[in-house]
């Protein structure tokens, strides 16, 4: 899954940078770690522990771990989360403005 991803401005048909925390959000299901990991670049022990401990919003399905789009953009967006525009051709990336301790 690619950020970043540019989004058509139907008033001047320019194209915008897509947050991370937009992307997540128009997801039409709940995410797995593993999905999640990988929205986030980190491992998925990672995502895992952080849920575990409260730090990222999550629910359980019997065993499961399942994050709920819209709980994680939000949270993304209070740790301030941004998208950082492209640098001599390297696709943008998110980073975090302030520690998540993920």
């Amino acid at each position: 899954m690619r950020t970043g991803v540019d989004s058509r401005n139907s008033k001047n048909n320019t194209t915008e940078p897509v947050s991370l925390a937009d992307q997540i959000e128009r997801m039409g299901r709940a995410l797995t770690a593993n999905e999640l990991a990988d929205l986030l670049t980190v491992s998925k022990i990672t995502i895992l522990k952080q849920a575990k401990s409260g730090r990222i919003p999550s629910f359980h399905i019997g065993t499961c771990v399942r994050f709920d789009p819209r709980s994680v953009a939000r949270w993304l967006r209070r740790m301030g989360v941004k998208l950082n525009r492209k640098v001599k051709g390297v696709e943008s990336v998110a980073t975090v403005t302030r520690s998540v301790g993920v």
